[in-house]
């Protein structure tokens, strides 16, 4: 069986609930037309709040905080990511148990390996993060990341630099995250990223020249705690590695 659904946490929420009612089974979910055989079946699952509500209802008596690591899950980038979180739920429902470390369980493995990916790049970007003023005089960060996280970390940056303006800009998943000092705005727009005055760059640049000890790199450890895919947007290493 195949469901088709909207790219939603609700609307895979109301397959779930669709998947018990009509007894289903071996679904896999997709958020697009797909080829299928002969054999297969699709349905597509229209959202349903009063549905889907029902779900996450049952979800949050089971999984108890757990439930928050199906919405961070679900900021995912894996093509496969609605498949493994409705076979999570699931597998959840079924045992009517909180069975978020039984990683014996393939459903519960598959879960948590892309959950801990988003996690993993949550707490990486706070990092990996950096500013450039726009010809605006606005501080401003692009950046493409694997998972859809701009406006996880936004409140990161809101406590570091409280008084200053500045825009998150994840133009992979055409996201801007504002903030003016004192409030911020989620943009949800199709724009390519903004030009930039050079001196900002130069001085991470001038940084980083200054502290790296030639002799005693270890690229290999550096691309390791810092991925290489990160490099594009960081002035210090687009040149250095």
């Amino acid at each position: 069986m195949i469901y088709i659904i909207e790219n939603s946490l609700e609307n895979l929420l109301t397959a779930v609930f669709e998947s018990y009612k009509n007894k289903d089974k071996q679904v896999s979910i997709f958020t697009n037309t797909c080829q299928t055989s002969c054999l297969e079946e699709i349905k597509i699952i229209k959202t349903d709040g009063e549905k889907a509500n029902r779900v996450e209802k049952a979800l949050r008596k089971i999984l108890n905080y757990s439930y928050n690591h199906i919405k961070l899950a679900f900021r995912s980038g894996e093509t496969n990511k609605n498949t493994v979180i409705f076979n999570y739920i699931c597998e959840t429902v079924n045992a009517n148990d909180n069975i978020s470390e039984n990683f014996a369980n393939s459903s519960v493995y598959s879960f948590y390996e892309i959950f801990r990916k988003v996690q993993k790049e949550v707490h990486h970007l706070k990092g990996f993060i950096r500013f450039s003023k726009t010809e605006e005089g606005i501080y401003y960060a692009p950046f493409s990341p694997d998972n859809d996280v701009c406006d996880l970390i936004l409140p990161h940056f809101i406590k570091r630099y409280s008084s200053m303006p500045f825009i998150l800009h994840d133009y992979k998943y055409n996201k801007l995250c504002a903030y003016n000092g004192k409030e911020s705005k989620i943009v949800y727009e199709k724009i390519p990223p903004l030009k930039v005055k050079d001196e900002v760059n130069f001085l991470f640049k001038t940084y980083y020249q200054t502290v790296n000890i030639k002799s005693r790199q270890n690229i290999k450890l550096m691309k390791n705690y810092m991925p290489k895919r990160y490099h594009i947007n960081m002035p210090e290493k687009d040149e250095l590695l």
